[in-house]
């Protein structure tokens, strides 16, 4: 982990959309990695942030539109 583990999705599409957890992970100590949990979907111009604690791999997908996916790597910053 590093100085840098917070990830903001920006939705600069013209239709709402989410970031949904693929495994239903649940950070320690920011909760569940879902937009739903927390402002429901992401309007146009909108933004989700999310501030990964521990190291891994993240698949995720947009729940209305389920072919929409994403992929966040968290790897340890020697730096």
């Amino acid at each position: 982990m590093g100085l840098s583990n917070k990830v903001v999705w920006t939705n600069n599409d013209v239709t709402a959309h989410t970031v949904t957890t693929d495994n239903n992970y649940e950070d320690p100590i920011n909760g569940r990695f879902d937009s739903l949990a927390t402002i429901g979907l992401i309007p146009p111009q909108g933004t989700y942030e999310f501030t990964f604690t521990q190291r891994g791999e993240y698949m995720y997908h947009c729940e209305p539109h389920p072919w929409m996916t994403g992929k966040v790597d968290v790897e340890p910053s020697f730096g």
